[in-house]
């Protein structure tokens, strides 16, 4: 039928249940594949093998066996950052997970109002000119051909 389309409610059922993937998206798969190399020392110091009083939330083995190598949970110490380099590879993650069409669509009407949410809202939630800082240090390439737009910037990542 041309021109049929059919609008997908969502609820705040489905958004928990989105939310809480993504969680354990980021938790799973920081380590693995959203760190720059020069990030893993501090991961395996932060999450791997934290001395005592180290800054985050303990690991519940109950509760999350997949995290069993971890000790403190990422999310507990990354942030915003990181969880941008996360929803940059959902689509392919998503593609290699068994996922139905329906779940597939709800979980992507998440993230995309999320992402615009984001985009909006980037200073409440980062400082711009430290992450410039950090890039910059990182990346070895001068501070000023990094984006100055947040939007921009948020993609940058």
């Amino acid at each position: 039928m041309a021109g049929f389309s059919v609008e997908l409610v969502l609820n705040k059922h489905d958004l928990v249940q989105s939310s809480i993937g993504i969680l354990d998206y980021f938790n799973i798969l920081l380590g693995s594949r959203l760190l720059y190399s020069c990030e893993k020392r501090q991961y395996e110091n932060f999450c791997m093998n934290p001395s005592a009083g180290s800054p985050g939330r303990k690991v519940d083995d109950q509760e999350t066996p997949e995290l069993e190598s971890i000790k403190i949970v990422p999310s507990s110490i990354y942030g915003i950052v990181h969880l941008v380099r996360l929803l940059v590879q959902l689509g392919l993650l998503i593609d290699q997970s068994g996922f139905g069409g329906k779940s597939i669509k709800i979980l992507h009407e998440h993230v995309s109002n999320f992402m615009i949410f984001l985009s909006k809202n980037v200073p409440r939630y980062l400082d711009i000119e430290k992450v410039r800082i950090m890039m910059a240090r990182i990346s070895r390439f001068p501070w000023r051909k990094i984006p100055n737009r947040t939007e921009k910037f948020l993609f940058f990542f």
